[in-house]
């Protein structure tokens, strides 16, 4: 067994909090059902590991030997450092989420949440990174890569499989970030071995940076490939690195970049990603500019307001179509008004209604979506401030799940455009594009 933590299983080991003023203490890590990270962090009144139970207690409690709370530490740390026999395991952005305790028999256990678990980290320094390696579901088909070559032989008896990965390619405009071919020679069932290939994104810079600051480029290389699919793309692993916690030999020798396993809630573990095809997609990499990431990323930073909410509304697990009507409302609203900017000031961008608005996006689209734009307008105005405002009639289940369609379709033909695809090639791909085929009602029995 590796350095892992499984959800449903648990591990004993040391604690190390970075303070030499507190014991060693015996505690467990625990993965839950929903595959959280808990770190139970036992106690015995009086005993040596008394200092701990202040980091549970809250500010109700009063020690009458800190009245001040000036010794010790009333919070858990953000950062810890677990390790037993199968390795260390870095904990990250940690947090109280309550405790336990039986006055009669004086004991007591605290529960703390772990944000990431670093496994085989080895030091309370991962709070900064050098380096994160994620895959992303979609985004090896997105990029149209294959490193694995059949050579077919007349002999039914003989079959070559060739794998040479592809150099990483440096994404031009985002320092630091490149985009990783990887293979991987598995075990499966008897008589089965299963050759996988991927595409990892990577971000690694020379200083250390915040989790916040890897993620954040990323996410937007899974979110291009989830407006490209509209799908919700997920993250199923994620590893990171710090230049001063190398891969070493059972000399102490450092021969390398150790990439270490991260639990993360941003992580999907177990997410099956389906084979693809090149329809799939409304525009792929291929068809945008060399530079499409870096223009993606500037892009979401300068209409946040707009591509957030209808970006988002991927990840909703449930929710009813005024819901989804809500959310791509808001975005093509703020979307219409940043456009208007560009010509108006701003007094007279915010006194546009949001029909004004809507034209002006369609307006800023190479090619005619394949609907009534003067229809889709004057439809989506109406559905959305119908769902928006009591005193309106409630549009039709139906016209919404139209408008929503419509809505979301502008949108990526507008992603597309400004990305730097051909007006050729958009007109191509609506052919074959899913959201050009409307709802209708459900037959009546």
């Amino acid at each position: 067994m590796g350095n892992e933590l499984r959800v449903g299983e648990s591990r004993v080991g040391q604690l190390i909090d970075g303070n030499e003023a507190t014991p060693e203490i015996r505690t467990q890590l625990q993965r839950s059902a929903d595959g959280r990270v808990i770190l139970f962090v036992p106690w015995t009144g009086g005993g040596p590991e008394e200092p701990y139970r202040r980091w549970f207690a809250g500010t109700d409690t009063n020690f009458g030997d800190d009245p001040d709370r000036t010794r010790y530490a009333y919070e858990v740390p953000a950062n810890l450092l677990f390790h037993d026999h199968l390795g260390p395991v870095a904990l990250l952005g940690c947090s109280s989420a309550g405790y336990s305790e039986n006055w009669g028999w004086d004991m007591g256990a605290g529960r703390a949440r772990v944000r990431y678990a670093v496994l085989g980290g080895r030091s309370l320094s991962y709070a900064t990174i050098n380096g994160m390696r994620t895959s992303v579901t979609g985004l090896h088909s997105w990029l149209g890569a294959t490193s694995i070559r059949q050579t077919e032989s007349i002999d039914p008896r003989r079959s070559e499989y060739h794998i040479e990965l592809a150099p990483s390619t440096t994404v031009d405009g985002v320092a630091g970030l490149t985009l990783e071919p990887s293979f991987r020679r598995t075990s499966g069932n008897e008589g089965e071995t299963v050759l996988s290939e991927s595409t990892l994104v990577q971000t690694l810079w020379e200083e250390p940076r915040s989790w916040n600051e890897h993620w954040r480029v990323h996410r937007a290389v899974r979110d291009l490939v989830a407006v490209a699919a509209w799908r919700n793309e997920r993250f199923t692993s994620a590893s990171v690195s710090r230049d001063d916690d190398p891969l070493r030999v059972a000399t102490g020798d450092a021969v390398g970049r150790a990439w270490h396993e991260v639990i993360a809630p941003e992580v999907s573990e177990g997410e099956i990603s389906p084979r693809r095809t090149s329809n799939e997609f409304m525009f792929r990499s291929g068809d945008l500019r060399s530079d499409a990431l870096a223009s993606w990323i500037a892009l979401r930073d300068k209409h946040s307001r707009a591509i957030d909410p209808i970006v988002s509304a991927l990840n909703l697990q449930s929710g009813t179509v005024e819901v989804a009507l809500a959310m791509v409302g808001i975005g093509m609203e703020a979307l219409g008004y940043e456009l208007a900017l560009a010509t108006r000031s701003k007094t007279a961008a915010n006194d546009l209604s949001l029909a004004k608005r809507l034209e002006l996006i369609a307006n800023s689209l190479p090619v005619q979506p394949p609907f009534d734009v003067g229809e889709w307008v004057a439809g989506t105005s109406e559905a959305y401030n119908g769902i928006k405002h009591a005193n309106r009639d409630m549009p039709e289940p139906v016209d919404q799940l139209n408008r929503v369609r419509e809505s979301r379709l502008v949108f990526r033909m507008w992603v597309a455009a400004q990305l730097g695809m051909s007006t050729d090639e958009l007109l191509a791909t609506l052919k074959h594009d899913p959201m050009t085929n409307p709802y209708v009602p459900a037959a009546t029995l």
